[in-house]
């Protein structure tokens, strides 16, 4: 994987409606994935899950200095411990992987599942 060999992850989308609000699973289960910091406009609610794992650099889209200010941060921050790598994939694992992510999406289409039956 190309990612594999980056520094981080890049995710920025313009806040113009809810698919670009939303956007961004992919890329956040990528970096989390490979224990990467991720670059995400503070907009995009798919902030919190990279966040809370110290791997979020965010700005407000469209700010140059934030974007900036990112990226000298990045640069200037030392590799995740192997700790720190260890931590976040345990979180991967017991939060995010497939499998635990299929029991989530399962029992959420079949709730709407049911509901759409109720309004039949």
């Amino acid at each position: 994987m190309v990612a594999n060999k980056s520094l981080a992850m890049y995710a920025y989308y313009r806040p113009i409606n809810n698919n670009y609000i939303f956007a961004a699973p992919n890329k956040v289960y990528d970096a989390i994935n490979i224990q990467k910091k991720i670059l995400m406009n503070e907009e995009c609610k798919a902030t919190d899950i990279p966040g809370k794992l110290g791997l979020l650099l965010s700005a407000p889209y469209g700010s140059v200095d934030g974007i900036v200010s990112n990226i000298i941060e990045l640069f200037s921050e030392n590799e995740l411990t192997l700790d720190k790598k260890l931590s976040i994939q345990k979180e991967f694992d017991e939060k995010y992987s497939w499998p635990v992510m299929e029991r989530k999406w399962a029992t959420l289409f079949g709730l709407a599942k049911e509901r759409l039956k109720e309004t039949d």
